[in-house]
């Protein structure tokens, strides 16, 4: 297959874009012709190696560069990484590519996330925001001829809420490298990276992840403040700087290469992402990492993740209060070593079993084969 991937928009290092790479990697994998146009709307238009193009919406000759890729290469489909491009997806269908099919990867809920802004955002910036929001979903929605979705809450939100026909979605959540993400067997590498935050001689629970009101971190910060007992230490890694105190280290954010050492410091992993309805429709990265590096995981009861966690014993689901916290910080704690160890080695084999990006990634390019096939007939 030919595939047109268009992302519009700077990446910025973060969940997006590594499911961006993942999503490109797996089609390079079997055997596609991936070209990827970024559509930015400043800056110069550039070519990349390997079929990768900057343009700006600004220039005059972005059109006619994208026209020119488009008839060299006829793809047979055209890839929108999230809704925020599926308008020039859905223009070059129009005017040029009439026989491609738009597949559109739905992150998330823009609109929702709006919502959950809310209260942080000027009246003004937020009905802007959610306008725009809805206009591109409910364009995205209507018009693509299979939407990704990252959770099964999100399929049955789309086709309750956008009356999106089922055939229409197709479940492809966020998956994870088993092989880059998994614990180590160094155990004196471990105490040496404990020494360097003061966390030796402690239980650990730890978050890896982004710091936005949507993740949670305050909750789970305020819960770690309040709950008294001198042998527990927290640490939070994903913010923009380093601050070691007596209860909570604060580690900045880090390159994925090397997240698992980070991930190997902590006795346990905490997703403590509030429960509302963005949050139920998502799929984080986190959870996955969390799972391949086989460790017990901490969650609120928000989205399929807890479902996972329940279902394979891979931890312990909670409401989204500071008490519900407390009362979990001391199961954990004193917990026996089999016990943690179980549900350890339950959520490093649902990663390999259900979760490992390979697998996802061959499962998708058939579904997708086989439209083309289809349209081709």
């Amino acid at each position: 297959m030919i595939i047109l991937s268009i992302i519009l928009g700077k990446l910025n290092n973060n969940a997006q874009e590594i499911r961006i790479n993942k999503i490109t990697n797996t089609f390079k994998k079997n055997k596609n012709k991936v070209i990827i146009l970024n559509f930015r709307l400043f800056g110069k238009n550039q070519k990349f190696d390997d079929n990768i193009y900057t343009f700006s919406l600004t220039n005059i000759g972005t059109i006619f560069n994208v026209i020119e890729i488009c008839k060299r290469n006829k793809p047979n489909i055209l890839f929108c990484n999230t809704y925020s491009p599926f308008l020039i997806a859905l223009i070059l269908k129009k005017l040029l590519l009439k026989n491609t099919i738009i597949i559109c990867d739905v992150h998330g809920i823009g609109t929702l996330e709006a919502n959950s802004d809310k209260e942080i955002s000027s009246i003004s910036s937020f009905y802007i925001r959610y306008i725009i929001h809805l206009l591109l979903e409910n364009i995205a929605f209507k018009y693509s001829d299979i939407l990704l979705c990252v959770s099964n809450k999100m399929i049955i939100y789309l086709h309750k809420h956008y009356n999106v026909p089922n055939e229409k979605l197709y479940y492809l959540t966020n998956g994870v490298d088993t092989n880059l993400f998994k614990p180590s067997l160094n155990q004196f590498q471990i105490e040496n990276n404990k020494k360097k935050y003061g966390l030796n001689r402690y239980f650990i629970f730890g978050y890896l992840g982004g710091m936005n009101k949507l993740q949670g971190v305050d909750l789970f910060t305020n819960a770690a403040n309040s709950f008294k007992n001198d042998k527990i230490k927290y640490i939070v890694i994903g913010g923009k700087e380093n601050i070691l105190n007596n209860k909570i280290v604060y580690v900045k954010r880090q390159p994925q290469e090397i997240l698992s050492r980070f991930y190997d410091l902590c006795d346990v992993l905490v997703l403590p992402r509030p429960k509302i309805l963005a949050n139920e429709v998502a799929a984080p990265t986190k959870f996955f990492e969390y799972l391949a590096m086989g460790k017990p995981i901490l969650s609120t009861d928000v989205s399929d993740s807890s479902y996972y966690i329940k279902k394979f014993e891979c931890g312990i689901v909670i409401e989204d209060n500071v008490s519900s916290f407390h009362e979990a910080f001391y199961k954990f704690f004193t917990m026996n070593k089999t016990e943690l160890h179980r549900m350890g080695t339950n959520s490093r084999r649902l990663a390999i079993e259900l979760f490992q990006w390979d697998d996802l990634g061959r499962k998708v390019n058939i579904f997708l084969k086989s439209m083309v096939e289809r349209k081709n007939e």
